[in-house]
């Protein structure tokens, strides 16, 4: 599937709360937002 680059505006505070969550367990930060896009999306079916 090809990528697709975005950028986005977010809340500084809560950007930097889940980089470190992202970081201390080792997740990449742009999957976890697509798999959460990808569940809402799910969820609206």
């Amino acid at each position: 599937m090809p990528r697709k680059i975005i950028s986005m505006n977010v809340d500084s505070k809560v950007y930097d709360k889940f980089n470190k969550l992202c970081r201390d367990e080792g997740w990449v930060m742009s999957r976890k937002i697509e798999k959460f896009m990808k569940e809402l999306l799910e969820d609206q079916r």
